[in-house]
């Protein structure tokens, strides 16, 4: 698979450093998301159409849902200690940008983006605040969220 060249330079000089690894994928998209889209800090951020031209025109499909091909970039996309000490709030929100990098028809109502668990929060020593909006369900583990006691948690189901 051929990355593009600006975000394959910076995925390269980051795998550089010691990426932590997530349990939850999805909790992982969250962290991008506010690190790429919200803040700004990992660059360059990821354009989806950027990232289908750099495949031949039969390589990638289209497909209902998800690419999986976006998918395994952002889970190859490592994350170091240093990134994930600049979160300090998470909203994990339906209208969240990375969710149409990855599925161009998301509406928001699908649960393939839901975080099943929120073990990923002890990786985040700066968190304060997580928002909830929407993206639960009755088997979302939110244990490890309600066992810190420096984290305010609002929950919209």
């Amino acid at each position: 698979m051929t990355e593009p060249a600006a975000v394959a330079g910076a995925a390269s000089e980051q795998r550089a450093t010691a990426a932590v690894t997530f349990a939850d994928l999805n909790v992982k998209l969250v962290v991008i998301n506010q690190l790429m889209y919200e803040r700004s800090v990992l660059t360059p951020r990821f354009d989806l159409d950027t990232f289908l031209r750099t495949f031949d025109e039969h390589e990638i499909e289209d497909p209902n849902g998800p690419y999986p091909e976006v998918l395994e970039y952002f889970e190859r996309l490592p994350l170091t200690p240093e990134h994930l000490a600049l979160i300090t709030e998470l909203d994990v929100d339906p209208s969240a940008r990375i969710w149409s990098q990855i599925d161009r028809g998301w509406g928001g109502g699908e649960e393939h983006f839901h975080p099943a668990t929120y073990v990923d929060v002890a990786h985040l020593p700066n968190l304060r605040k997580v928002n909830i909006d929407f993206m639960v369900n009755e088997d979302t583990d939110l244990s490890a969220l309600y066992e810190r006691d420096d984290l305010e948690v609002t929950v919209e189901e």
